[in-house]
């Protein structure tokens, strides 16, 4: 769709903006909520940096329900690093 923007809109392409960023997260997101059996609609999170190496996701930035991610890892025993792996 970023392409799409750039050549619908003619502006340079310093100027067009992906949503890469919105992407990874909702991956994130369906990939945790396989992990706690929840729906990936159930999921909320953010991930900062571009689209790459630099990206940083942490579970303190996601929430199943509303619930923030860390609580749930914590009060239900999961063992982090399937969370971490997911």
């Amino acid at each position: 769709m970023t392409w799409v923007g750039y050549k619908a809109t003619g502006f340079p392409k310093e100027l067009v903006m992906g949503q890469a960023g919105n992407l990874d997260a909702r991956r994130i997101c369906h990939a945790i909520a396989r992990v706690l059996g929840l729906s990936g609609n159930d999921m909320k999170g953010i991930v900062f940096g571009e689209h790459g190496d630099s990206m940083v996701a942490s579970t303190r930035y996601f929430s199943a329900c509303g619930i923030p991610l860390d609580d749930i890892i914590r009060v239900q025993g999961i063992d982090p690093s399937k969370i971490k792996g997911s």
